[in-house]
C-alpha cells in the first residue's frame, strides 16, 4: 500500500512537472510612436516599447498624463507585440492615486480607457477616469 500512495505521488508531481515547464511564448520587441489624445492630459508623443517578457514602457507618456509602464494584455498573442492591445499603470500626475490604462486596438491605432484605483482612504479625492486615442505616426 505504502509504494502504491509512493507511485502516485511521484507520478502526480512528474505530471505537474511536465505541465508547468512549458516554455512561456515570448512576447514581440520593437518600439512603435503613437499620437495620445485623451482626456487625462496634454497631447503627447510616446514611444511605447516592448520587451521579449512582455513588459511596456512609453516614453513621453507622462507629459499626456498617462502612466509610463504597464505589460501586453493578451500573452496568448504576445508575438504580436502591442498590436494585440496593452496596458499602462502607475501614480497620477498628482501622485495620489494609482490610474489603469487599457489601450485596445482599433481603426485609428488603440482606444485607451483609464480608470483610478481609489482603495487607499489617505490617497484624496479619487479622480474621475479618462479616455481617448493612440494613433501610429
Amino acid at each position: 500500500m505504502r509504494r502504491c500512495l509512493e507511485l502516485i505521488a511521484f507520478l502526480g508531481t512528474a505530471g505537474l512537472l511536465v505541465a508547468t515547464s512549458q516554455a512561456r511564448q515570448p512576447c514581440a520587441s520593437q518600439t512603435v510612436n503613437l499620437r495620445a489624445d485623451t482626456t487625462c492630459g496634454p497631447v503627447a508623443n510616446l514611444a511605447v516599447t516592448t520587451t521579449t517578457n512582455c513588459s511596456v514602457t512609453a516614453a513621453g507618456a507622462d507629459f499626456g498624463g498617462l502612466p509610463t509602464s504597464g505589460a501586453i494584455l493578451n500573452n496568448a498573442f504576445a508575438d504580436a507585440g502591442i498590436d494585440v492591445g496593452f496596458s499602462l499603470s502607475g501614480l497620477t500626475a498628482d501622485g495620489g492615486n494609482t490610474r489603469t490604462c487599457n489601450a485596445r486596438p482599433s481603426d485609428a491605432g488603440f482606444d485607451i480607457l483609464c480608470t483610478p484605483t481609489c482603495g487607499d482612504l489617505d490617497a484624496g479625492a479619487c479622480e474621475a477616469s479618462c479616455s481617448g486615442t493612440l494613433t501610429r505616426q
